[in-house]
């Protein structure tokens, strides 16, 4: 499997942020977001092969958090 992320950033908690911009016109529903096989793949890409993002240690599931982030609603990151 492959994942290109946007942006992948870590947090001072030590948990890692997979952030996707996406450029639709509109913002989907949740439910439409939740049952994408992007929000399943990417978690699992990186905790299965992030180490290089981690200091060489092992990433816990937990550990992760994704967003889709829209410019046409800026304020309203959808966290999964």
């Amino acid at each position: 499997m492959l994942a290109r992320f946007d942006l992948l950033a870590v947090g001072p908690d030590d948990t890692l942020l997979i952030i996707d911009w996406k450029t639709a016109q509109r913002k989907p529903s949740r439910d439409y977001l939740a049952q994408r096989i992007q929000t399943r793949v990417y978690p699992f890409v990186l905790v299965a092969a992030g180490t290089a993002h981690n200091h060489r240690q092992p990433i816990e599931p937990g550990a992760v958090r994704m967003i889709y982030w829209y410019p046409t609603a800026p304020d309203e990151p959808e966290e999964l």
